[in-house]
């Protein structure tokens, strides 16, 4: 830190230790409470630790955008506080050093942190969605985890029926196996019943093979569907049978990473794909409703064009009492058959029409959540520093519990807004800085009490 004076760089440094603490605390609070979430998902799929880990490194990436305000806030509240409780900032004001004088490397700092967050927002962070789509996905498309339990009829391999009737504690080997073989024709009932059997896998965990001993293959064949058809029973005694069931279900197969980057998904776009995909749902939505507000008037030209040797009375429109029984049955039925395809063409366009103006409420959201969380950064410096300052007080419960109250309000308030942009009652431009707009006044009305050495509300 050649480039700053003492004062700054003694300032700097007590403020890194909370704010990197601070921000893998609430950074690893954030990816346990999505886990949570997604707990379903990934209990008993028997995933190895690599995955687990994978899902939570991007998962812990896809939260810094959101973790870096709050690591902002608390560790503004711990440091700035903690100073004015020790007098030191009342100190540097008798020495004619301001305020705003001593905090300005936290204003600089908390404006860097805030263009870090668009950065990794606009870089590393879609790809971080994008796999966490692909391995939910791929998660989800594999098999329970293969167990076998005591007492209990395991259906986990297709077709496969297998009961144990007691498991010695090697893990490996069972006692009084019954495997009922649904993989073969309908006609074919198929029963192993063996004394001990032997459980061991292939290498990359593809097969299964169980080596039964001392047992019976009991087997029968019925044509349900053949009259007086007599039932054929074998039974074959066996010492050693060997047996391989295929587990290609029960390993992880990677999914293209592409596959999950497209209009419908949210986060996974940079900036410059976003503008993209604004400007092509903006199209859609034009030509969708040129269809819903031209479907009656194309019909009549139609019409009119396709019939141009009708002879048609004056009047015939006009004068509805001069109609005759027949013209009125002309006149119904074409009026109903315009109904329908306006009725047609209404249900047709309409839910793609909410369909697209949802896609292009969401990429707005996208684009300007990344310019959000970036100004968040500066806006909860405002708050942590001016209450630190405030309120002097520098404990670790006392500013948890104040950036908790001001980071819920934040995400609340964004979470409503950004709920109304997606159901179209407010724009998205609006919807996004909503929040900032609420709160950024209460922020500057804070720094310049704290500038002036007052309180929240009295002087």
């Amino acid at each position: 830190m050649l480039w700053l004076n003492p004062l700054d760089s003694s300032l700097v440094k007590r403020y890194a230790g909370p704010f990197i603490l601070s921000l893998f605390v609430a950074d690893f609070v954030l990816v346990m409470q999505g886990l949570w979430k997604y707990a379903n998902e990934l209990i008993g799929k028997g995933l190895p630790l690599s995955v687990l880990g994978e899902f939570m490194m991007h998962f812990a990436l896809q939260t810094l955008p959101l973790a870096l305000p709050l690591a902002v806030l608390l560790s503004a509240l711990l440091v700035i506080g903690r100073m004015a409780e020790d007098h030191e900032i009342t100190a540097s004001k008798a020495s004619g050093i301001s305020y705003l004088r001593l905090i300005r490397p936290l204003i600089f700092l908390s404006i860097l942190v805030g263009f870090s967050s668009f950065f990794l927002a606009d870089t590393l962070i879609p790809k971080s969605f994008q796999k966490v789509y692909q391995l939910r996905y791929d998660i989800g498309q594999k098999r329970p985890a293969l167990s076998f339990n005591e007492r209990t009829f395991n259906q986990a391999i297709e077709g496969i029926t297998i009961y144990i009737g007691g498991k010695d504690p090697d893990g490996s080997t069972l006692r009084q196996v019954i495997v009922y073989d649904h993989t073969k024709d309908r006609k074919i009932q198929y029963i192993i019943v063996a004394d001990e059997a032997k459980v061991t896998t292939s290498s990359d965990q593809a097969i299964l093979q169980l080596e039964f001993f001392r047992g019976s293959i009991y087997s029968e064949y019925s044509d349900l569907y053949a009259l007086n058809t007599p039932t054929e029973y074998s039974v074959t005694e066996f010492d050693t049978m060997i047996r391989s069931f295929d587990l290609g279900g029960f390993t992880m197969q990677e999914t293209d990473e592409e596959s999950f980057k497209t209009e419908r998904h949210k986060g996974v776009h940079t900036l410059a794909e976003s503008r993209k995909l604004v400007e092509e749902q903006l199209r859609s939505i034009d030509s969708l409703e040129r269809n819903l507000s031209d479907g009656n008037a194309l019909y009549m030209v139609s019409q009119s064009r396709t019939h141009p040797g009708e002879n048609i009375k004056e009047g015939f429109y006009k004068n509805l009492n001069d109609l005759s029984a027949e013209q009125w049955l002309g006149l119904k039925s074409v009026v109903q058959t315009r109904l329908g395809q306006i009725n047609s063409n209404y249900m047709r366009n309409l839910p793609m029409l909410d369909y697209r103006k949802r896609l292009y409420a969401n990429h707005w959201n996208d684009i300007h959540r990344k310019y959000t969380m970036a100004s968040a950064c500066f806006l909860f410096f405002l708050f942590g520093g001016s209450l630190g300052a405030i309120l002097k007080r520098g404990g670790i419960g006392h500013a948890l519990i104040v950036s908790i109250v001001i980071f819920v309000i934040y995400l609340v308030i964004s979470s409503i807004t950004e709920n109304m942009s997606e159901e179209g009652v407010l724009n998205p431009h609006l919807a996004m800085w909503l929040p900032s707009i609420i709160l950024y006044p209460i922020g500057l009305y804070l720094a310049i009490r704290a500038l002036n050495d007052r309180g929240i509300i009295t002087s």
